[in-house]
């Protein structure tokens, strides 16, 4: 939730601080920032701040605690009576479910990161990375929808429930 909160307070300040200029050479619309080289560093640095290295380090340390909650709690339940089995149990499946969250996030930063870079990039250099032609912007368009395609695979993967049910559908 509050990735999208961030994505959306960027968003907004993009349309707020930004005008949006059309070049009928190249047939493109970009935002620059009202001709002013230092509003538009701080606007795009906070841009790529606030949506890529901020959301990303508060999900990694939102993850490492969990995953010292789960270890400590683990811990304490392997040192206590055996009557304490479901705890367990229910603490291996949390961990898993928080493992796979983490495998999830992990994918989402790789597939959107060099888009982030880019549009970064292009805010500071006036330069927008719309060019169809260009190798390197398909690539990075592709890689940020290919996330929508690799989390099947990561949850069938790490569900070996859903494994075997769709084994039994297609074998």
């Amino acid at each position: 939730m509050s990735s999208w909160i961030t994505g959306f307070t960027a968003e907004v300040l993009v349309t707020i601080l930004t005008e949006g200029v059309y070049d009928p050479a190249t047939e493109s619309c970009k935002h620059i920032v009202v001709q002013n080289t230092i509003s538009t560093i701080c606007l795009s640095t906070g841009l790529f701040l606030l949506q890529s290295v901020i959301t990303l380090t508060l999900f990694t340390l939102a993850y490492i605690d969990v995953f010292r909650g789960i270890k400590a709690s683990l811990r304490f339940a392997v040192s206590a009576r055996a009557e304490h089995v479901n705890g367990i149990k229910r603490l291996k499946k949390v961990t898993k479910v928080t493992k796979v969250a983490a495998i999830t996030t992990f994918v989402l930063a790789v597939c959107w990161l060099p888009c982030s870079v880019s549009f970064y990039y292009s805010l500071l250099v006036y330069e927008p990375f719309n060019d169809l032609h260009n190798l390197f912007v398909v690539y990075i368009g592709l890689l940020a929808f290919a996330n929508s395609c690799i989390n099947p695979f990561v949850y069938v993967f790490s569900n070996p429930e859903l494994r075997n049910a769709l084994r039994d559908i297609f074998c």
